[in-house]
Parts: C-alpha cells; sequence; structure tokens
C-alpha cells in the first residue's frame, strides 16, 4: 500500500505512514520533510489513510490567483458597498 502514496502536495517530498501507539490506534500519514509539516489523520484503516492523502484537487476547480490589479479591485468594490457609494457588482 506504501507504494501508491503519492508525494506531498505541499513540498514535494514522500510521506510516511504512522501507525497509532496503545493510546491511538488510528493510522495517520505524514511529510517526511520536517519543514513541512504535512499529515492526515486520524484514519481507522491504511487503505483509507492512503486515499484521503492522495486525493488532490482537480486543476481546473483551482480557483483564479490574486494579483494585485484584482485585490485593488476588489478592495475598490468592499470600499464602495460599505460606504454605499455603489453595488457590489462591477
Amino acid at each position: 500500500m506504501k507504494n501508491s502514496l503519492l508525494n506531498c502536495p505541499f513540498c514535494g517530498k514522500p510521506p510516511d505512514i504512522i501507525n497509532g501507539d496503545n493510546r491511538d490506534d488510528y493510522i495517520y500519514i505524514m511529510c517526511r520533510n520536517d519543514d513541512c509539516c504535512a499529515d492526515m489523520g486520524p484514519h481507522h484503516s491504511i487503505d483509507e489513510a492512503v486515499l484521503a492523502w492522495n486525493k488532490r484537487c482537480p486543476l481546473d476547480d483551482m480557483p483564479e490567483p490574486v494579483t494585485s490589479g484584482s485585490f485593488s479591485k476588489m478592495i475598490q468594490k468592499f470600499e464602495n458597498v460599505v460606504s454605499g457609494k455603489g453595488s457590489n457588482n462591477e
């Protein structure tokens, strides 16, 4: 099952499967990169943990990045709505 784990979605390093101890019977998946600290869990089974870790947002569903120009427009629209000078429509 470990071979089917995708690398960390944040830093690209491989993850480890961590089995819970006597107090915790859950399964966790954690990035090996100490500077990243991405983890997933707790889960009741390795299959459930791997499925959750490997789940990624499709690129088509990613929001558009905010640029300085679009951020300025959002701030202006917000200020217009708050001040009552305009609607929130473009």
